[in-house]
């Protein structure tokens, strides 16, 4: 298999990959080989949608020596302080109980190959399989968590599971190693919904590498969550819970105008027969038994490419089929957007298509992330990859929906009052491998 992504970080046994929808982790021996794309993966031109000051912070940030960590990533090595920022340093947290072996913090400074956060970790030792060493996780805020650890791999390391409140996260891990002393980098175990308050972490002795002394150590490094709500949360669509100092129901930021009703009949945007409405690079657009066709199945798509309408569009229902053929194939549909004017691109709201984009919300050449997106599980059960899929988008106001075949997805409200409710239609064939997106049966109904 091939993996295509950002090197995040890297251990003397691993690295940690960020691809487009995913971070993964792969051990340095089963990598064949390894090269560097020819092309970048960010969008192209994101410095057009940004003003001269804001360039020059960008730059800046990029420049110094260590990153902020975004909800939702993975954790960053601050060499200034020789630590993971945000981390919950193994060694201060408390152990609860223990079946077997001693738990004591050790220092790691003299261990060169890798880089410990505080240069110390908590160091298990003389337990046996099927022992249990239980440690107070502390989860200041409610949230859906993903669990991030590092730990240390050497020969006389095991072979160890994890639990969270007594419940498996993740999979069985060898830590064996040899000859060195080494650091994993950082792990994903999974996907947690924590309340506030004390949990309990959990290391279990499973086994020992064959080619491991069988001493059973453990050693671990950090525990780093991080709130994945914060990514995917729609802005002001929540209503906080009455407390008693304040019984009313306080609420964010509400629809300006909510459940607006039909202005007319749908008025069809494509005729299945000709561009008339529409404008763009017809040389990446052409016309195929009744629908839109974006890119060709023989040639690499260079450039972000949209055939946009010519009228512009503010409250309305928008409704059309979308199927998506080749590898790779990413595409979507622009709405309340403008063309960056002597450009190929275009600036607004984007209602996803592609593998690990169905059913998102994007903001293209603005903001360049994505702004709302569906439960997975809900989504598998509708998608149909290869085939047909009804896309609907609502807006109302500052409110957004994007339904995929009858799946409500996306429920965003805009949170920023400067960014206009109103722009053009277009549909998308992203930059990439050969494929094409096909778009059919559009038609469009205002609201009032």
């Amino acid at each position: 298999s091939v993996v295509a992504g950002m090197v995040a970080a890297e251990s003397d046994s691993a690295y940690t990959v960020r691809t487009l929808t995913d971070t993964v982790v792969v051990a340095k021996s089963d990598i064949k080989n390894k090269s560097v794309l020819p092309q970048s993966m960010m969008p192209e031109n994101l410095l057009l949608a940004l003003k001269a000051n804001e360039v020059i912070d960008l730059i800046a940030y990029l420049a110094t020596p260590t990153q902020i960590p975004l909800p939702g990533e993975i954790p960053v090595y601050n060499p200034a302080t020789k630590s993971i920022t945000g981390a919950l340093e193994a060694e201060k947290l408390k152990v609860l109980s223990k079946t077997g072996g001693k738990a004591d913090p050790q220092g790691m400074a003299s261990f060169t190959k890798g880089k410990w956060s505080a240069l110390a970790q908590l160091w298990w030792i003389d337990a046996k399989p099927g022992q249990k060493l239980n440690l107070q996780l502390p989860v200041k805020k409610t949230g859906k968590y993903k669990v991030f650890i590092a730990m240390t791999k050497a020969r006389d390391y095991g072979i160890v599971q994890h639990y969270i409140n007594n419940k498996k996260i993740g999979p069985p891990i060898d830590l064996y190693a040899y000859p060195n002393v080494l650091h994993s980098g950082p792990v994903l175990l999974g996907t947690i919904d924590l309340p506030a308050g004390n949990h309990t972490f959990t290391v279990e002795i499973v086994g020992s590498n064959k080619k491991a002394i069988k001493r059973h150590m453990y050693g671990l490094d950090y525990i780093y969550l991080t709130d994945t709500s914060l990514l995917t949360q729609p802005a002001s669509t929540t209503t906080p819970t009455p407390s008693k100092k304040n019984p009313k129901k306080p609420t964010s930021k509400k629809p300006t105008q909510p459940n607006l009703k039909p202005a007319s009949k749908p008025i069809t945007l494509f005729d299945g027969k000709s561009f008339k409405g529409w404008e763009g690079p017809k040389q990446f657009f052409r016309i195929e038994n009744g629908a839109i066709v974006g890119g060709n199945l023989k040639k690499r798509i260079p450039k972000n490419q949209f055939l946009a309408t010519l009228k512009s569009y503010n409250n309305f229902e928008l409704k059309l089929k979308v199927k998506l053929i080749g590898k790779g194939c990413n595409s979507g549909i622009q709405f309340r957007s403008v063309r960056i004017p002597n450009h190929h691109e275009m600036i607004g709201y984007q209602a996803d298509a592609g593998k690990g984009w169905w059913g998102k919300l994007y903001d293209e050449s603005r903001r360049n992330r994505v702004l709302a997106g569906p439960d997975p599980k809900k989504l598998a059960a509708v998608l149909k990859p290869n085939d047909w899929n009804n896309y609907i988008i609502r807006c109302e106001g500052n409110r957004v929906r994007l339904y995929l075949n009858g799946l409500l997805t996306v429920d965003f409200t805009e949170p920023d009052p400067k960014i206009k409710p109103t722009g053009k239609i277009a549909v998308q064939i992203h930059s990439g491998p050969p494929s094409e997106a096909h778009f059919k049966d559009i038609s469009i109904t205002p609201l009032k």
